[in-house]
């Protein structure tokens, strides 16, 4: 995980080649990983300026701006993605992949959510668990904090019914 290697080798290539929307697709995503939002939306902006039928540029952010609570905006990004392909597919985390953090749940969002499903003809959504669970582990402690994150995870998910859980 050398996000400042791989930005500066993006800074190369993109020096070089400038019209290409994948290495700011790219760079942003390092950004992001970095917690840098302002040049991860900076690098998506770009990448939607150089190719706007490209729907990866609309749903990579659509995250920056549902993690800033921009939700009107993050749903006109991913309709903006569904309108150029719908059968694209993305996948999602309930929370942080790396922890346990999740966001305060906001029944008006899941019903837009629902509401946006529906109209584009979605299949069952498939949500992924944080990385951390581990039900099988020896570690007490451990175990007890999987099922936890289990447990509410599947109470959020029941916001929005016929999905999946992995």
């Amino acid at each position: 995980q050398q996000f400042d290697k791989a930005i500066s080798d993006f800074n190369r290539f993109i020096k070089a080649e400038p019209k290409i929307a994948d290495a700011y697709l790219n760079r942003g995503a390092c950004w992001l990983y970095m917690k840098d939002t302002v040049k991860a939306l900076a690098d998506y902006n770009k990448a939607i300026r150089l190719n706007m039928f490209d729907p990866e540029g609309y749903i990579r952010r659509s995250r920056i701006h549902a993690m800033q609570n921009r939700n009107d905006e993050a749903i006109s990004d991913l309709n903006e993605a569904l309108d150029l392909d719908s059968t694209n597919t993305f996948a999602f985390f309930t929370r942080n992949p790396r922890g346990s953090k999740a966001k305060k749940e906001d029944p008006a969002d899941a019903a837009k959510a629902v509401k946006m499903l529906e109209e584009n003809h979605f299949g069952p959504l498939v949500a992924h668990g944080a990385y951390t669970m581990n039900l099988c582990t020896a570690d007490e402690e451990a175990r007890a904090f999987a099922a936890e994150v289990l447990e509410d995870d599947l109470r959020r998910m029941a916001a929005i019914p016929g999905n999946f859980y992995n």
